[in-house]
């Protein structure tokens, strides 16, 4: 999925709504060159992630493997 002012599409969809084309490593919107507008967000990235309900500390340790 692709990033795009907040909100997620696929390349399809960034084509249908937007007319935002790929054109060989950047996005264009017409003549204008929106890449720096645009994310990939590769499947199983997690995004955003907040929660409260994750309790860390000396007693709940956390082992995070890269």
């Amino acid at each position: 999925m692709f990033e795009y002012k907040g909100e997620y599409y696929t390349k399809e969809e960034l084509e249908t709504k937007f007319g935002i084309v790929q054109h060989d490593n950047s996005w264009m919107k017409g003549t204008i060159n929106v890449t720096d507008d645009i994310q990939l967000h590769e499947k199983g990235e997690l995004v955003d992630f907040i929660t409260d309900e994750l309790q860390f500390s000396i007693n709940h340790p956390v082992n995070i493997v890269p």
